[in-house]
């Protein structure tokens, strides 16, 4: 996390996390690595509500004093740690070891999976 983003966001990270293990145990009186998919997905289903009600200028205002919410770097954390590793990069995404010639518009094949590089 320090090498990846700014001390706010490292700090509204780290916070979040804690907050979801401390909301895990007063639902359900257990760690949230612990808990069921459904009730994992209930919590996060909460946080993402709860991040999805900040709207608009006040928002961005906040965030840029804040941090993004925590639900918001959680996704982006997510989403970039899979399409950068090996099983996101060759089997999620299309992967060419040793790439040709750039070709920046081509045509995709149907169920062919967009691209890890260019």
């Amino acid at each position: 996390m320090e090498d990846c983003c700014n001390e706010k966001n490292q700090q509204r990270f780290i916070n979040g996390l804690k907050d979801v293990q401390k909301d895990s145990w007063s639902q359900f009186g257990k760690a949230y690595e612990h808990c069921t998919a459904h009730q994992q997905e209930q919590l996060l289903r909460d946080y993402a509500q709860d991040a999805s009600h900040a709207k608009g200028l006040l928002a961005r205002i906040r965030d840029r004093l804040a941090g993004k919410p925590f639900f918001y770097l959680l996704k982006e954390y997510t989403v970039e740690g899979y399409c950068t590793s090996e099983a996101g990069a060759t089997q999620a995404l299309a992967y060419l070891y040793i790439p040709g010639h750039y070709d920046p518009c081509t045509i995709l094949a149907p169920d062919q999976h967009s691209w890890a590089i260019n």
